[in-house]
């Protein structure tokens, strides 16, 4: 039981995860835009075959997950929530399975939907899978679910301090060492994953499909800056937004 709960088997753990779900995303980013394109060469054959294949495909997704887990119905992250407040909601190889193919056929079949909240659930639901092989306490099973859909979150997006911000942020509300250590273990080695299998390099920003600037050292100092910047312009836009909710009800209360 010592052996489990110590910080070396943490950080193998949390390795493993940010392994696992980095492929998981690497997967599905790829047989995404494989359907996606089999649908649009389809499509300028005859314009039937693309509410044809919007129409399967929904209906294949909406039968996974109503049938073999409805646990992945919805984006996913509430799910994951609720598993960490102690609801018993699974998280697990079977959740992780459906609400991968089910994810990859409502996207390739041209559905609007992202790849946030699946995939942060199929990160949360191996490490809640791993979390079954490994004989540990609830608290760490707890530690290592976040740890999984930091890391999914990371590997979608390639940005592991995002994944990270989003378990201390949105998930556990915790600072501590053992919370912090395996987030970005798992959240860098998701992101650094999902870029090797992509053939993107570990500093480089993608342009679109297939190509990519690389960054040099003296770059990020501005990289940094464009980065204070867009938080600042991305706060004063929600203070914008709640101040003209604010007003439009003061106007709508004072006409009625």
């Amino acid at each position: 039981r010592v052996l489990f709960r110590s910080k070396e088997t943490a950080v193998l753990e949390a390795c493993v995860i940010g392994i696992a779900s980095g492929i998981a995303a690497v997967l599905l980013r790829s047989g995404v835009g494989f359907l996606g394109t089999l649908r649009v060469r389809q499509g300028e054959i005859s314009w039937i075959w693309l509410p044809l294949i919007g129409t399967v495909g929904g209906l294949l997704a909406g039968w996974l997950s109503n049938s073999l887990a409805p646990e992945t119905k919805g984006s996913g992250i509430p799910q994951v929530k609720a598993a960490l407040s102690q609801f018993p909601v699974a998280l697990n190889l079977r959740v992780a399975g459906v609400k991968f193919f089910s994810t990859l056929l409502v996207m390739g079949s041209g559905m609007t939907v992202g790849q946030q909240g699946p995939t942060v659930q199929v990160g949360a639901s191996l490490a809640g899978e791993l979390g079954r092989w490994v004989p540990t306490s609830p608290e760490y099973r707890r530690q290592m679910i976040a740890a999984g859909a930091a890391a999914g979150l990371a590997a979608a997006f390639n940005a592991p301090l995002a994944g990270v911000l989003f378990v201390i942020e949105e998930l556990l509300h915790d600072l501590s060492s053992i919370t912090l250590g395996t987030a970005i273990i798992a959240s860098f080695m998701g992101a650094v994953v999902s870029r090797h299998l992509a053939g993107h390099g570990l500093l480089s920003i993608s342009v679109f499909k297939g190509h990519s600037i690389p960054i040099t050292t003296a770059e990020l100092p501005l990289l940094l800056l464009v980065g204070m910047i867009t938080g600042i312009l991305g706060a004063c836009f929600c203070q914008g937004i709640l101040l003209s909710r604010s007003l439009y009800d003061r106007r709508s209360e004072e006409h009625t």
